[in-house]
């Protein structure tokens, strides 16, 4: 790479930590398309670990019901006889 590449590729990650504004103001060539990527591939890795998060939410409601039943069986075998 030459110096006029180093000096581009130094440019476009540093406008693309500054977020899409700015990239705007600058013009650069690529920078929104680097920005859009980086977007898709965030959504992406959010999706993923919303999907691996369901099971332990689903896991730790279902034993939240449990807990609750058997408060309520306790609760009337408990006063029942009284």
């Amino acid at each position: 790479m030459d110096t006029s590449q180093v000096r581009l590729h130094h440019h476009l990650h540093g406008v693309a930590r500054c977020g899409p504004f700015v990239a705007l103001i600058t013009c650069a060539p690529g920078v929104d398309l680097q920005y859009k990527r980086e977007k898709q591939r965030v959504a992406q890795r959010l999706r993923v670990y919303n999907t691996l998060s369901v099971p332990a939410s689903l896991e730790r409601a279902l034993m939240w019901g449990t807990v609750l039943c058997l408060d309520s069986f306790i609760f009337i075998f408990t006063l029942l006889p009284l």
